[in-house]
């Protein structure tokens, strides 16, 4: 394909044109001059596609993949997911997020890998080499420092230029540099006061220029601030369309000599370029038009049992209460509602209608089943934040066909005249940001959402609506609520603050039609409405459960925080465990000396019961598999192969950003520096609940014959061979993760006491011996130094600590390094 003769071919119009998306996921198509359009989908975790109706695999998200240290797996990740992104009729996967956990309220740590830049960045790399191996484009976001979600589309991360590039920047050249992804997305947030997506330093200077980034920049939906300053910083597409700062204000930018054509021209063939290396211009016109397909694929289902297996970090084992024997268990006790509710995926737009879901409790009745062994549910506690939403299981048809909440779409702002279209969606959830039915302009209409369910008790229910702009509800035709709550930009409207709730008293077995009203009016980010129904409230919920743990052999307790607590669009207010969930672990404790926890979260919590309970699993956000995967891990058919890729704290006081998060009059002080995670905690002898890089295994490992010897030496670079022996001394086939950090013991400028530079898993049978190798580059000894801006590994001693965690020291060798070697990249 001849890229510059299709440029040449274009009038200044048609490549303007170009440079702002069609719709909410496509590039403008000129088929006439042979250019198509491209589609785009979220997201890291799975391919949704155009709405939330069609269905998909759901993967684990990103912390739990970081917490695999699995290289070989992240590559295979990416594999699944391109199978997936066809399916979507896409080319372009909007993932991975490599954005850094700098503190542990951030609302969207669940999707990024790692507090370790080294890890987040190796881990990016193998997930972008699947993905873009079957010809599929990789986004890697968010370009950079988009590190929380309060004011995120106005905030200004205030960062050094040494904790700018050995952190927050470093994942991304990892990835650049290992595995070239084709697509980045720049965040929505200011970097030292200008807008990441025109930041003349970071997206100019660094990217396009030190790095010499030829791939497609994409600005993240609504995330563009300006014409000329983003267009000549690298920016080449304003998502999503038509735009509101290209098209017109281009032309005449250019026309003005603000903006040359020549950097019109390098925008195009870069977006031509990604149509060309995934295939597009072969597939684009019989593909297109095509419908979205949900295809559950059979391989990929122990994939994904795998990857959420190994991404499982057992925190305590006690006595080694686990892994469980089902041959001498009578009785289990499976305590706690996201046993029976699966919390397998965080929230905002990395979200998927997954494929299944299997809940632990399916698992464990699985398991037990075979063996007569008793299984006894309770959900023990409520764990909202907003009222709950009909799931598919609660909703009756509404017409004997079609499952669901009915959508009826008008094509006016007061809900007049006759319905244009109709849609099913399923559950109560409305939430559009997607494509419109066709006559629906997605900034001026109005729809009503119907569903129906049936009251199982008598009682009083709480009703609750949340909405982005104003909506009407009714139940059996009587208005029950009307509200009109502004978003604040850049937040989802399924939070606490946009709801209103009213009580009413229903009959048992009666079904009710649930009705809302709901008017869109201008054009905004978030757009849609959830209908919420809450049966009458047990008061005694923790005291019965505790009679159930009491009563069984073992008591597994599910503890955790659904999409509602860690979502895209909001932070955190507190680590600790939403509603009475801390209660219940001590009840249950206090009850069953044999009581395991199960956690199911994205960040760290606090864990006040700890010393009272017998073990502790780490599940994260699993995806679909997440049953299955839990199960596994705790009757042993397989090994815990999970390390935590962040450190959990024993409060929030103790974190390296306490003191300058969210931040104030708009800006946030990255004021810890270099030393985030790990790195603070070392710097300032705090002690931690369980540190970065630990695990247990059910299995024991002895390290022994470790070596460090330098293989080569360049003018600028050397290359240093670390490896050790690793010996499975127990009983049971398991998975170790040998870890190689380095420590500058004289540097000119400060330093952190340690730093991951390397990693590898392996797997061993009883009794068996492998040698772990592992080769560290001038990148492993280097830092920057901002005085004369460039990276310097200055001549001397390091030590070389292979480590199982940060503070889990196996051996401390040490290298000499015999000259200093200075480099930009």
């Amino acid at each position: 394909m001849d890229i510059g003769k299709i440029v040449s071919k274009l009038t200044l119009e048609e490549k303007v044109s170009l440079l702002a998306g069609k719709d909410w996921w496509s590039t403008v198509g000129i088929p006439e001059k042979g250019v198509p359009s491209i589609k785009t989908t979220d997201g890291p975790n799975g391919a949704r596609g155009g709405t939330f109706s069609v269905k998909s695999a759901c993967l684990p998200t990103g912390v739990c993949l970081g917490a695999t240290f699995n290289i070989d797996l992240l590559e295979q990740i990416g594999k699944v997911l391109a199978e997936e992104t066809r399916t979507k009729n896409a080319r372009i996967l909007l993932g991975p997020t490599v954005n850094i956990h700098r503190t542990v309220l951030a609302g969207r740590n669940f999707e990024c890998y790692s507090e370790d830049p080294f890890l987040s960045g190796k881990l990016a790399a193998a997930y972008v080499r699947g993905l873009q191996g079957e010809k599929i484009a990789a986004t890697i976001k968010h370009f950079v420092a988009n590190d929380q979600e309060t004011e995120r589309m106005s905030i200004s991360s205030e960062i050094t230029e040494r904790a700018l590039r050995e952190i927050y920047l470093m994942p991304f050249y990892i990835a650049l540099k290992e595995s070239d992804p084709w697509c980045l997305m720049t965040s929505y947030n200011k970097v030292n006061g200008q807008y990441a997506s025109e930041n003349a330093h970071t997206l100019h200077h660094i990217l396009r220029g030190e790095w010499a980034y030829d791939g497609l920049v994409i600005s993240d939906w609504f995330g563009t601030y300006s014409t000329e300053d983003a267009v000549n910083a690298g920016l080449d597409l304003e998502m999503p369309g038509p735009g509101l700062w290209r098209r017109e204000k281009v032309l005449k930018a250019v026309q003005q000599g603000r903006i040359k054509e020549e950097t019109i021209d390098h925008s195009v063939r870069r977006l031509l370029q990604v149509m060309e290396k995934t295939g597009w211009f072969k597939d684009a016109f019989d593909v297109f038009s095509t419908p979205e397909r949900a295809i559950d694929v059979p391989e990929h289902h122990e994939i994904l049992r795998n990857a959420a297996a190994e991404g499982m970090v057992l925190l305590k084992n006690n006595n080694s209460i686990l892994p469980l024997d089902i041959s001498k268990i009578k009785s289990i006790a499976v305590i706690g509602l996201s046993a029976k509710k699966p919390i397998y995926l965080g929230g905002g737009s990395s979200s998927v209608r997954p494929h299944y879901v299997i809940s632990p409790l399916e698992a464990i009745q699985e398991i037990a089943a075979p063996y007569n062994v008793e299984v006894n549910y309770a959900q023990g506690a409520y764990t909202h934040s907003l009222i709950p939403y009909l799931a598919e299981d609660r909703l009756i048809t509404l017409d004997g066909k079609e499952e669901g909440m009915m959508i009826e779409f008008f094509d006016n702002d007061d809900l007049q005249g006759e319905v244009k279209a109709t849609k099913f969606y399923p559950n109560s959830r409305y939430k559009c940001n997607a494509i419109m039915p066709a006559g629906i302009d997605a900034n001026h209409y109005s729809c009503r959402g119907t569903c129906r369910f049936e009251a199982p008790v008598d009682g009083e229910y709480t009703i609750g609506l949340v909405a982005a702009g104003p909506a009407n509800m009714f139940v059996n035709g009587k208005k029950i609520l009307s509200m009109n709550k502004m978003i604040i930009p850049g937040a989802y409207f399924t939070t606490r603050e946009n709801e209103e709730t009213v009580k009413i008293t229903l009959k048992a077995n009666m079904i009710y039609t649930i009705t809302v009203e709901y008017r869109v009016t201008y054009r905004r980010p978030a757009v849609g409405f959830q209908i919420g129904v809450l049966e009458p409230i047990d008061d005694l919920i923790v005291e019965n459960a505790a009679k159930v743990a009491e009563k069984a052999d073992i008591a597994l307790v599910f503890t955790g925080l659904n999409f509602e607590w860690e979502s895209e669009g909001f932070d955190r207010s507190s680590m600790d465990l939403s509603g009475r969930q801390n209660e219940l672990i001590r009840a249950c404790a206090a009850a069953n000396s044999k009581t395991i926890v199960v956690n199911n979260s994205g960040s760290p919590i606090t864990m006040p019961w700890l010393d009272e309970v017998q073990g502790f699993l780490q599940a994260w956000f699993p995806g679909q598999e997440c049953g299955h995967a839990i199960a596994d891990i705790l009757f042993g058919q397989r090994d815990p192969g999970g390390r935590l890729p962040t450190t959990f704290p024993k409060r929030l006081e103790d974190t390296p950003a306490f003191i300058n998060f969210p931040g104030e009059n708009g800006k946030v002080v990255y004021g810890e520096g270099l030393y985030v995670g790990y790195r603070y905690y070392d710097k300032t002898s705090t002690d931690v609940l369980f540190p970065f890089g630990f695990g247990l295994s059910y299995t024991t490992y002895k390290y022994s014959d470790a070596t460090v010897q330098q293989q080569a030496e360049t003018a600028d670079n050397v290359s240093v061979n670390v490896t050790v022996n690793v010996t499975n001394t127990g009983s049971r086939t398991g998975q170790e993760v040998v870890q190689v950090y380095v420590h500058d013991k004289l540097a000119k400028l400060s330093r952190p006491d340690k730093e991951l530079k390397g990693f590898a898993k392996i797997r061993l049978n009883p009794g068996e011996t492998k040698q772990v190798s592992i080769t560290l580059d001038r990148m492993a000894f280097g830092y920057y130094d901002d005085k004369t801006e460039h990276f310097v590994a200055e001549e001397g001693d390091f030590d070389i600590i292979i480590a199982r965690s940060s503070k889990d020291i196996v051996q401390n060798l040490h290298f000499t390094l015999k000259k200093t070697m200075q480099w930009v990249y």
